[in-house]
């Protein structure tokens, strides 16, 4: 993904963020629907950050090649995967690489560990 292809993916998400966040604002007549706007401003944050979050992890999984088995040290078969992660964004679903090794029966996604990490959580 180039970063032109990057920044116009986020830039339609925030588009349409603003778009509904808008629609709030002409809607406020009281205190009840100034409490509605104020989430909605709130949550617009939340929402491009987890669209560029979304993005860049896309970007990553594209460049990604294969992996060796760590048991056996052979090519180990890929395929697409969706998952969804719980960040400081919100939650993220996306496509994602999943190693498996036929011989050995075992199976990675590599994402999963750098989001994951030790303390189970990228956030």
């Amino acid at each position: 993904m180039r970063r032109s292809d990057f920044a116009r993916s986020i830039m339609a998400a925030a588009r349409d963020e603003i778009d509904k966040v808008w629609e709030k604002a002409k809607r406020v007549r009281d205190r009840r629907t100034m409490v509605e706007f104020e989430k909605a401003c709130a949550a617009l944050g939340k929402g491009i950050g987890a669209e560029a979050l979304k993005k860049g992890l896309e970007c990553i999984e594209q460049r990604r090649r294969s992996l060796r088995c760590s048991g056996c040290g052979r090519k180990m078969e890929r395929s697409w995967q969706e998952r969804t992660y719980s960040t400081l964004a919100g939650d993220v679903q996306l496509k994602r690489w999943y190693y498996y090794c036929r011989w050995c029966r075992r199976g990675t996604a590599p994402l999963d560990e750098w989001i994951e990490g030790e303390a189970g959580r990228l956030s």
